[in-house]
């Protein structure tokens, strides 16, 4: 091809036609500009499907992240709210001057569940550090990823707050009151021993809950927890809204994407 357009720029130049070499010299410049803009045209599509293959890992990867995060604080917070319940009913009845003392020590005092939300942004994070996520394109998405680790450090910060709460509880009764004994354990390690109240201390407990029952001390160490409870079940509850619009965003993207 090459070849042939020199040849017929070499016979015009011999024939001296100049008008008609202009031409065709300019006709030459007009194929070459095209070809550029064709080879740019086809780096440039490539490019664009390069990213947009990035973007819809980084999607289907932060999917699955997010799915699973919100699995876990939903399950949290289900056994959180129940904690909730159980202790405000536990104030409530400890706090009623109507009930007797013989009545109010029958009550078992709520247990505390020392689970923490282990939170797993690794995908987000390598988005964030590597500046890949400008990548995507919605906004809306962008601006709730870069936000949404300040939520999650903040439910992070009340746990040692409250696991502190319920340790104050835990003192308080282990002062006051008789704790179990381990049984003899089994010689299979995988059988765990039970445990006894020795020379009929469970029935010394009850004359040992009278003593602070009634007690302000009592009433508020259980009152600080539940303060904190509640921060966790609302910053909780917030963090499961935005996860669910962030997914919702990103199955948008990827349909845009695959679009």
């Amino acid at each position: 091809m090459i070849k042939f357009f020199r040849k017929i720029r070499q016979r015009l130049l011999t024939e001296n036609k100049f008008s008609k070499y202009l031409i065709y010299a300019i006709g030459e410049i007009v194929l070459v500009v095209i070809g550029i803009l064709i080879a740019l045209s086809i780096n440039n599509w490539n490019e664009i499907q390069k990213n947009k293959n990035i973007e819809m890992r980084a999607l289907i990867n932060l999917r699955a992240e997010f799915k699973e995060n919100s699995a876990r604080l939903n399950d949290l917070l289900d056994k959180k709210l129940q904690e909730d319940k159980e202790n405000r009913a536990f104030i409530e009845l400890i706090s009623n001057d109507t009930i007797s003392l013989d009545n109010k020590i029958k009550v078992s005092i709520p247990s505390t569940s020392g689970r923490r939300w282990s939170a797993t942004y690794e995908v987000l994070n390598g988005l964030l550090t590597s500046g890949e996520i400008e990548k995507l394109e919605n906004d809306s998405l962008k601006l709730l990823l870069t936000r949404w680790t300040v939520s999650v450090t903040e439910y992070i910060q009340t746990e040692p707050r409250f696991l502190a709460s319920t340790e104050k509880i835990q003192n308080f009764l282990d002062s006051r009151i008789y704790s179990k004994v381990a049984l003899e354990g089994e010689e299979d390690y995988k059988k765990l021993p039970g445990a006894y109240y020795p020379n009929n201390t469970e029935a010394l407990n009850k004359a040992q809950m009278i003593t602070f029952i009634n007690d302000i001390e009592f009433f508020n160490l259980f009152s600080k927890k539940l303060n904190i409870l509640g921060i966790q079940l609302t910053i909780g509850k917030n963090i499961l809204r935005v996860n669910s619009t962030i997914i919702q965003l990103i199955d948008l993207e990827l349909q845009n994407v695959e679009n």
